[in-house]
């Protein structure tokens, strides 16, 4: 394994895939297996939307380049180990990479994968703690009323965790009928047009949808001192919502929720190893196999990106297998 393979975003119309050569070899070796395309965010990086002043902050490990252009981006990864000498040797493991078809990486970024949890399944691994984080800075409790506006990957991992929970009622909105019947056909109550909805007030609202429409929705259909917590991350896009109706006089909260940072009521207790545990946990169960609603090849990626783009798009989660070369 002297090069390899790697998705790059050129500019702000063109992605490719390159051939480089490995600098050095003195790391752990991963041959990927499948990573995952976080769409809204990736949407963002490969239209040369992410502001100047985040350019810093948002770099992920092993990221290339700079968000300017050119720029070799990605965030969940899932591959084996193929270093001979090396305890995990045949043993598959997580890590934040970007998308790429053989890696060599230091050892403390990589998370081995539990044996009940499928290789697909665990791309799911970031959006989870994505996920994981709102439901925990919602402060949901039994039988709330719940709104999820916005059925995209990270929609669709919110509504499994909080529809388990017991008495809880959890409808979604989403302007795509082509998520709203992915949504139906996981067992979700989904709706077109917001005058479907429960004409009751919601408890608490989550924000997916990327579009301040969808917000506005949210802060709108909710009640007295409800909480929307608000997990959509528009780039450099302005955005605009009405505060004039009864966002102030009926006490609601926007609430900001991001993966980077464990919640407040949290970090007493928890840190970074302890939450990516309970993430592998709760991807044992075999429903979050029907998250990914589309499978890629490696070289066909590059192509997809322009849809991406274009915003033509209606899945969940999208894996490329690098295993179809």
């Amino acid at each position: 394994m002297s090069d390899y393979k790697a998705l790059w975003h050129i500019n702000s119309r063109q992605s490719e895939i390159k051939t480089t050569a490995f600098a050095t070899n003195k790391q752990l070796k991963i041959k990927s297996l499948f990573s995952l395309i976080s769409l809204g965010t990736e949407k963002l990086v490969a239209s040369g939307k992410v502001p100047l002043e985040l350019h810093q902050s948002m770099k992920i490990p092993y990221q290339a380049g700079d968000f300017s252009f050119p720029v070799k981006y990605g965030y969940s990864l899932v591959g084996e180990v193929i270093s001979e000498q090396h305890p995990l040797f045949g043993k598959r493991v997580h890590l934040l990479h970007p998308h790429q078809n053989f890696c060599l990486v230091d050892e403390k970024d990589v998370f081995p994968i539990p044996a009940e949890v499928d290789s697909q399944v665990a791309t799911l691994a970031s959006n989870m703690e994505t996920a994981l984080n709102a439901v925990w800075d919602s402060g949901l409790t039994l039988g709330d009323r719940i709104l999820i506006v916005g059925f995209g990957l990270i929609g669709s991992l919110i509504a499994r965790l909080v529809a388990d929970i017991p008495g809880t009622e959890v409808e979604i909105l989403d302007i795509d009928l082509r998520k709203v019947e992915l949504a139906r056909s996981l067992g979700f109550n989904a709706f077109e047009k917001a005058a479907a909805l429960n004409p009751q007030n919601y408890d608490l609202a989550f924000h997916c949808s990327a579009k301040p429409a969808g917000l506005q929705v949210c802060l709108d259909k909710t009640g007295f001192e409800s909480k929307i917590i608000e997990l959509s991350w528009y780039g450099n896009q302005p955005s605009t919502i009405q505060l004039g109706g009864t966002f102030h006089q009926q006490r609601k909260q926007l609430i900001s929720s991001q993966v980077a940072y464990l919640p407040p009521g949290h970090r007493g207790r928890w840190d970074f190893q302890r939450r990516k545990e309970l993430i592998f946990n709760l991807l044992k169960m075999p429903i979050f196999k029907h998250h990914i609603s589309q499978t890629l090849k490696f070289a066909d990626v590059p192509k997809f990106f322009n849809a991406i783009r274009a915003d033509t798009i209606s899945e969940l989660g999208v894996c490329i297998d690098y295993q179809e070369q």
